[in-house]
């Protein structure tokens, strides 16, 4: 799995989940898979082809973004959906900043790369909705309700220290970072959504 994802440019998580491998084992020979944004590499040429002209360099590969979401209603004193503890300003999880893998139609979060064992954080206030092994590759994982259509979801955890119900304050520890589920590489699966729809997490952190 690493070495096709190296050739062609594309994060080994991203190739596993867009075809649903769980493990490198299940890659059998002459199997075909699907390189979601893969960059192809170029064939050696035969002679060495004078420079174009108006050759335009290329622009690299664009992060999918979209308006910043509105948060100015959130959790407004008194609304049917506030949660205690919940601020309406969301920060950031983990320790690491590097993205390994970002939001697309198939992969509707961002993977952000750290060592098994290091903390994961609550990222606002809220209530935990999930927590606990989940089907579907996820592996550990927790989901706290933030109030008002809001949530956030943090998967492939190796430990998780929290429970349902229990309502948590910004900042507060909720378990480890890990490699549990389909999930090739210790890192934290961050998603988002507001009433049921998945965000770009990039537009509110």
């Amino acid at each position: 799995m690493e070495g096709i994802a190296a050739k062609y440019k594309v994060a080994a998580q991203a190739i596993a989940d867009f075809n649903y491998i769980v493990d490198n084992e299940d890659l059998k020979v002459g199997q075909k898979i699907v390189l979601p944004q893969a960059e192809i590499p170029p064939i050696p040429p035969k002679f060495v082809a004078p420079p174009l002209a108006n050759r335009t360099p290329p622009s690299g590969r664009t992060v999918p973004g979209g308006a910043p979401v509105p948060l100015s209603a959130y959790n407004e004193p008194g609304s049917p959906g506030q949660i205690p503890g919940a601020t309406g300003s969301f920060g950031w999880p983990v320790a690491g900043r590097y993205i390994s893998q970002y939001f697309y139609s198939y992969h509707l979060g961002i993977d952000i790369p750290g060592n098994t064992g290091e903390p994961i954080y609550a990222a606002d206030g809220g209530r935990v909705a999930r927590a606990g092994w989940w089907p579907g590759g996820f592996g550990n994982a927790v989901k706290i309700d933030h109030g008002n259509g809001y949530s956030t979801m943090y998967a492939h955890m190796s430990a998780v220290d929290v429970s349902v119900g229990q309502v948590l304050s910004k900042g507060q520890m909720i378990g480890k970072v890990g490699n549990t589920g389909r999930s090739f590489g210790s890192h934290l699966h961050l998603a988002v959504q507001q009433n049921g729809r998945y965000l770009n997490p990039l537009t509110i952190f």
